[in-house]
């Protein structure tokens, strides 16, 4: 006896030979189908350099030298044989300074003139991208001077050497080379306290939070100066929003920031002593989607940027990471008014690779890339066939057991009308 549902008059017991509905099917080819889309979008996404940031030193994937667009005079090839293995770092945080040394380099700083400290910087700069031109500035002598008027009552703890390694730290620049005795270490520490304390001073003369002033560009063309020789690994990745909002704590300091190249401009420098005749403006779009600009200065562009600003193109460019040094808060008019955005001295450390001066084999024309719209393409077509195939299989299935079923009611009718002709000929 079967119990009929009270719904649609099915039986509520679950037969033997259960076949699944089709709109099973309907929704295992929606939930491929969906999968298939999430796919693609990974897969579009695992093409932005910024998904591995957090897993990879983007330095390794630096662009090439040869694509670099620069007239700039470099004094020194941190690859060659004589600088590889002893270029230390240009951060001077890295070292430790006593404070007799600090409080000696930041005297001798202040006791000259800008254009000497923009001098002497330049000459630390280049001794310690170990260069051979490095030559000691004239104002030698009034450092000398000011070295014999500093006595122990004017800082507390100094040495009786201190002064004579003083004078033999501004004396010569020889080219940086790992220090073999005591009295060597001694002296290159002290230069580079020096360089800190010239380093420092520059600092002093940005102004922050305002467009450019003549203050700024010993820091800019100091920082330019450096790009190429800054540290290649464990710089962290700061967004634009804590460069705005913390200033003081990021600057002067190595970074790294990211975005799509919005904008390009080309500067043109006048005579300055780090010999630096141009220098290119980038404007970038955060990747982290804040509507806020980042300005990266660099020495040299790639030529596809450099393509980029001739053709003046109004979309996004391709995708960069700077690593450089991050200067001030520069004002500029945006379209809301007056705005302030962060400022990065560097070089570009990640960039795409420039395929236009290349000339491509012919396996590689044949196994030319496919476009993301022809793949959706694809997969919907395949997706519609695969779902039409289902659909025309439940259909024939259907038709099978109906004419299973007609053929059976059939069979039954028949077998029903002879029970019941021979009931009618049986006498009574």
């Amino acid at each position: 006896m079967r119990i009929p549902s009270q719904l649609n008059r099915d039986s509520l017991y679950r037969p033997k030979n259960q076949r699944p509905r089709s709109n099973d099917d309907y929704r295992r080819i929606i939930r491929l189908c969906l999968g298939l889309v999430l796919v693609l979008l990974v897969m579009k996404q695992a093409a932005r350099p910024s998904v591995y940031q957090t897993f990879f030193d983007p330095s390794a994937t630096s662009s090439p030298e040869s694509n670099l667009t620069n007239s700039r005079q470099n004094p020194t090839n941190p690859n060659s044989p004589q600088t590889q293995n002893q270029l230390p770092e240009s951060s001077t945080a890295s070292y430790e300074f006593s404070a007799v040394d600090r409080k000696i380099s930041d005297r001798l700083a202040g006791s000259l003139p800008q254009s000497d400290q923009q001098l002497w910087l330049k000459s630390l700069l280049e001794w310690k991208a170990g260069s051979n031109n490095a030559v000691v500035p004239s104002s030698v002598e009034s450092l000398h001077q000011e070295l014999t008027e500093i006595t122990p009552n004017d800082i507390n703890g100094l040495g009786p050497n201190d002064s004579s390694f003083w004078k033999l730290a501004v004396d010569t620049l020889p080219p940086w080379a790992l220090a073999s005795s005591d009295e060597e270490k001694a002296i290159n520490i002290k230069r580079l306290a020096f360089l800190a304390a010239l380093d420092r001073q520059a600092t002093m003369r940005v102004v922050d939070g305002s467009v450019w002033r003549s203050g700024d560009f010993d820091s800019l063309y100091s920082f330019l100066h450096q790009s190429p020789f800054g540290p290649r690994s464990n710089l962290p990745m700061i967004g634009v929003l804590p460069l705005l909002q913390q200033p003081d704590v990021y600057r002067n300091q190595w970074i790294q920031v990211g975005g799509e190249v919005a904008r390009v401009d080309y500067i043109k420098t006048p005579e300055n002593p780090y010999n630096i005749a141009e220098y290119w403006q980038l404007w970038l779009r955060p990747l982290d989607g804040v509507n806020r600009p980042i300005i990266a200065i660099v020495p040299a562009i790639p030529t596809q940027l450099a393509n980029f600003y001739r053709d003046g193109a109004n979309d996004l460019g391709p995708e960069l990471i700077i690593a450089g040094r991050y200067l001030k808060r520069l004002s500029y008019q945006s379209g809301v008014g007056a705005d302030l955005a962060p400022v990065v001295v560097g070089e570009i450390r990640s960039a795409p690779r420039d395929v236009t001066s290349e000339v491509a084999t012919p396996a590689e024309k044949e196994s030319s890339p496919i476009s993301l719209p022809l793949i959706i393409l694809i997969a919907v077509s395949i997706g519609i066939a695969g779902s039409v195939t289902i659909m025309w299989n439940t259909a024939q299935a259907a038709k099978r057991s109906r004419k299973l079923r007609q053929s059976h009611q059939q069979k039954e009718m028949a077998h029903l009308e002879k029970m019941d002709l021979s009931q009618t000929d049986q006498p009574a």
